[in-house]
């Protein structure tokens, strides 16, 4: 359960193993049941730089639609990032996929940067299985 934290109802752990952004994928759904993460407000960016200050990571943010620009990335449940964003500076590189990474102004602000998909860097990772019905997230304890 090494880096494991909870955020209200959902469980993230991050793995320091350096994959592509399509294998940090599918070894988020083999390790945890679940996915990259979905870092999609203000404090959970916070408690993310908290505990995992100083280190680099894919997040589950991408241009699927392969468009090249900046408002058209989409979260791994397909969901798109009106309200929140935190991309550096504003400042958009032509790339589909997307690190949080300790931004060094603020001791536990994070940020995002795109990256090309084939690159390896470590995942964060999310347990989070969708109840449609009502939208709960659950996740199951580690073991």
């Amino acid at each position: 359960c090494d880096y494991n934290i909870q955020y209200g109802n959902r469980a993230f752990t991050y793995y320091p193993d350096r994959l592509n952004q399509t294998e940090s994928r599918q070894a988020c759904k083999n390790d945890e049941d679940g996915d990259l993460a979905i870092v999609n407000n203000a404090e959970l960016t916070e408690l993310c730089g908290y505990y995992y200050h100083w280190r680099i990571m894919y997040i589950g943010l991408e241009d699927i639609y392969d468009l090249n620009n900046g408002s058209d990335f989409v979260w791994v449940d397909e969901s798109i990032p009106t309200v929140y964003t935190n991309w550096f500076n504003e400042f958009y590189v032509p790339y589909d996929c997307v690190i949080q990474f300790h931004y060094t102004a603020s001791l536990f602000h994070c940020t995002w940067f795109t990256v090309p998909c084939y690159l390896n860097f470590p995942r964060l990772c999310e347990k989070c299985n969708m109840i449609k019905a009502d939208s709960l997230c659950v996740f199951k304890e580690c073991i």
